[in-house]
């Protein structure tokens, strides 16, 4: 399927820097994590957007303003890049030659993936831990 639409600018949230506890259950690990302030966008990416700055459509299901899926961390890390030579700003990935990693470049003005740190700290929106309510109030799960 192909969409010509032009790029849409993107809404950036900032988001206050702050600590932030970590953990993983498998290694009964924890730790504390500072996470310095940052910007992300308010929304996730639709498959629309996604079609219009890569020409593809890689979801289970096309549907325009649905979240894209089906992509993997590199796939997501050069739609940041391309999605950055678009809106006219600096890469925030290196890629080697055979495109099968990527480096985060420091200082870069360029979208970017969030940290696992950034990203949890985003998603407790000030909370102190990862969910505050019962879950059967918050979500749906088969449990």
């Amino acid at each position: 399927m192909t969409l010509a639409v032009a790029i849409p600018e993107i809404p950036m949230m900032e988001i206050p820097g702050g600590t932030i506890g970590l953990r993983d259950d498998r290694l009964k690990r924890q730790w504390q994590a500072d996470v310095k302030p940052f910007r992300m966008a308010s929304h996730p990416v639709t498959q629309q957007l996604y079609a219009s700055v890569t020409g593809a459509w890689p979801a289970a299901r096309i549907q325009a303003d649905c979240p894209v899926e089906s992509v993997s961390w590199l796939d997501a890390v050069r739609f940041c890049n391309r999605l950055s030579v678009a809106h006219g700003l600096v890469p925030a990935y290196e890629t080697d030659s055979g495109l099968l990693d990527a480096t985060c470049i420091d200082h870069s003005d360029g979208f970017r993936l969030p940290t696992e740190a950034e990203w949890e700290y985003a998603c407790r929106a000030g909370a102190s831990a990862p969910r505050d309510a019962a879950r059967d109030d918050i979500a749906w799960y088969a449990g």
